[in-house]
């Protein structure tokens, strides 16, 4: 799902190191959630309740969708036959 979100397009950084902005998959809702990869914390509901703990953190698809545009920077824009 969090490989999805990037490839959607749902993930955008909002103008501060390592905070971004990522759209809900959710289907009619216009919803976003706050991420900061620095401290490994999600706005979204999934992040507070049902996300596991990996190495101290809680991992969310948000989180984990945001981490994979830090670390491919322009390459996680383009489209799989591109690359």
């Amino acid at each position: 799902k969090a490989v999805a979100l990037v490839a959607q397009g749902a993930v955008q950084a909002n103008g501060q190191p390592n905070h971004f902005e990522v759209r809900s998959q959710q289907k009619g809702k216009e919803e976003s959630y706050d991420v900061d990869v620095e401290t490994s914390t999600c706005s979204c509901p999934d992040w507070e309740h049902r996300a596991p703990v990996v190495n101290g953190k809680r991992l969310c698809k948000h989180l984990l969708a945001c981490l994979f545009v830090r670390k491919l920077g322009p390459l996680a824009r383009k489209s799989p036959s591109r690359m």
